[in-house]
């Protein structure tokens, strides 16, 4: 008998499935798998032991200790992004990602949580090439002209948001795509590109480590970005969850702290920045003053919220016309922006950083998920048709 239970116990033992330790008598919460690239400081860089540092390394970390998950750091290479992030890969990503419409169409983005400046920026010692940069106060800069031609080279990061910046501001110039995006302060050096397209926080990290600072002079700034993180569409729980994280730790001075040790602190680099910004529409304006790249909309906890609803409506035009060129509904993007809308005019204080609206959303994705019928379909075109006509009217 002893022999056969022995028998029993081990068929038992070697036939179940492992389960999740237990934590409390409870399942343990999964670890949070956050998407970085390890290439973009100082947002997110890989020490040579393999190990992660950085702004959004840091959050990271500081909010998974928080909700008593461990945080598990996944690589990607920016060209694969959105394609794992659809694939559900990560949970989140956390390497300085810019807000964009198109990805405000395919997930989730949070509030956001720095700003950067993309430019053209070449190596101090080089020349003057134009003056477009500092000519025409008062009107819209283009980027120097000695640039946009076919005899120029302009390197960039593969598959991110500044490449879509080069090529779209520097049409006729040769645009070299590099997969190492650590590799182009040493290009310049080498003179293998005439200039790169970069943001002021990278170029001022890009400085800070150069031997001979100041090693690079910005020649024009091209777009004024906004850093956030970006969650897969199933992950409106964690989006929320973290949203309203990130504006306890901004109202209890964490966020501007970490912001003035790792941004601010970069960021202040001796670059010889010509002084245009922009007005966030598209291109920038000389003769304005060059925003603090490392300075959120957080900062002041009422206006950031207000800022960014505002900051979506303003988006609105571009997310339908990226809805439209991958053919998905864009009504159920105008419902949503009317809650903002609403809520903004109102004052709604529960819609901090946009949790209260997204909590909304949530809800109607729910409802309006649900099969329906001909009928409603054909109201919701003629109430579509409706407000196209009004805002033609209107223009």
């Amino acid at each position: 008998m002893p022999a056969l239970a022995a028998i029993l116990a081990g068929l038992l033992l070697g036939g179940c499935t492992p389960r999740a330790p237990l934590r409390g008598g409870a399942p343990a919460i999964p670890p949070l798998r956050v998407g970085t690239s390890g290439d973009y400081a100082p947002f997110s860089s890989r020490n040579p032991d393999g190990t992660y540092a950085g702004f959004d390394i840091e959050v990271a970390r500081a909010y998974a200790a928080d909700r008593g998950r461990e945080v598990v750091f996944v690589p990607f290479r920016w060209p694969e992004l959105g394609s794992r992030l659809a694939a559900g890969d990560f949970d989140v990503v956390m390497s300085g990602v810019t807000v964009r419409a198109d990805r405000l169409v395919t997930g989730i983005m949070t509030a956001t949580v720095a700003r950067a400046d993309a430019v053209l920026a070449v190596a101090a010692r080089a020349s003057t090439v134009d003056s477009a940069a500092t000519a025409g106060r008062g009107a819209a800069a283009q980027p120097p002209a000695g640039f946009d031609r076919p005899a120029r080279t302009v390197a960039v990061n593969r598959g991110g948001h500044l490449e879509q910046v080069a090529h779209a501001r520097f049409p006729h110039a040769r645009i070299v795509a590099v997969d190492d995006n650590t590799a182009l302060p040493a290009m310049l050096a080498r003179g293998d590109a005439d200039a790169i397209v970069t943001d002021t926080l990278e170029l001022a990290a890009f400085d800070a480590a150069c031997a001979a600072a100041p090693c690079f002079r910005v020649a024009a700034r091209l777009a004024r970005d906004r850093k956030a993180y970006w969650l897969p569409p199933g992950k409106g729980a964690l989006a929320t969850d973290l949203d309203g994280w990130l504006l306890e730790r901004e109202r209890s001075g964490w966020l501007p702290a970490l912001r003035a040790r790792v941004l601010r602190a970069v960021a202040t680099g001796a670059l010889n920045a010509s002084p245009a910004s922009h007005d966030g529409n598209s291109a920038p304006r000389d003769g304005d003053a060059a925003p603090d790249a490392s300075v959120a909309p957080l900062d002041a906890a009422t206006a950031s919220l207000v800022e960014d609803v505002r900051r979506r409506l303003t988006l609105m035009p571009l997310v339908a016309a990226a809805k439209h060129a991958a053919g998905r509904p864009i009504e159920d993007r105008a419902r949503e922006a009317a809650v903002e809308r609403d809520a903004a005019r109102e004052g709604d204080s529960t819609c901090d950083a946009g949790i209260h609206c997204r909590a909304v959303h949530t809800r109607r994705a729910a409802t309006r998920d649900r099969p329906r019928g001909r009928a409603h379909r054909r109201r919701a075109r003629r109430a579509g048709a409706t407000r196209r006509a009004g805002r033609r009217r209107r223009a």
